[in-house]
């Protein structure tokens, strides 16, 4: 029983380390944050995280009964701006596709399915998780727990970007964007931030 509750205690101590490490890369790129700026928003200078996690679309990573290597089928899905493959599926961009076999595409799709939303409390030089009724206005910010391939060469972790804000004496919150990260281990299996997609969400 103690060897259980050591080897939980240990993997949760490593989880959140590396989901730390993953979040200290993104929020210290202010400019993975580009999209708050096109109607004039400005970045924030700290950035308040909800301190319970959102889940993911498995979409993010596979798409089902399409043939992606078709070009009749891409042209059909150019035809279709709400098409999932412009702004969910992350391997839209071909440089990420073809660092992830289909079969690991497909693993990573089932692990996002079954991802739950849960607790989390994180501080950074810039960051910091925050109770959402503790929210006044302004832009803020969900994020998934990172999902791992199973080699453990490349991570993701999406952020959820919401903006908070009174109108006609009505606190409001609106969806604004999300931003979908991969990060690669290099030789000295440290992260690095190798691709990113952002979406408008108005």
């Amino acid at each position: 029983m103690k060897l259980i509750t050591f080897l939980i205690l240990f993997y949760s101590i490593i989880g959140f380390s590396q989901t730390k490490d993953l979040c200290d890369l993104v929020f210290s790129k202010k400019d993975n944050f580009d999209i708050i700026k096109t109607f004039n928003g400005i970045i924030p200078d700290e950035f308040k995280i909800i301190d319970t996690t959102t889940a993911w679309s498995p979409k993010t990573f596979y798409l089902d009964d399409l043939n992606l290597n078709s070009n009749d089928v891409l042209a059909e899905i150019e035809k279709d701006d709400h098409h999932p493959y412009h702004h969910t599926y992350l391997f839209s961009d071909k440089l990420l596709d073809n660092k992830v076999s289909v079969t690991e595409k497909i693993r990573l799709s089932k692990i996002a399915q079954n991802t739950k939303s849960n607790r989390i409390e994180l501080k950074g030089e810039n960051y910091a998780t925050i109770k959402e009724v503790e929210l006044t206005k302004g832009f803020y910010f969900l994020i998934t727990e990172p999902i791992y391939s199973e080699n453990g060469k490349f991570a993701f972790l999406k952020v959820i970007i919401k903006n908070k804000f009174n109108f006609l004496g009505k606190e409001l919150s609106q969806y604004f964007g999300s931003i979908t990260i991969m990060f690669e281990k290099n030789e000295k299996e440290k992260w690095n931030q190798t691709g990113i997609k952002n979406i408008l969400m108005l």
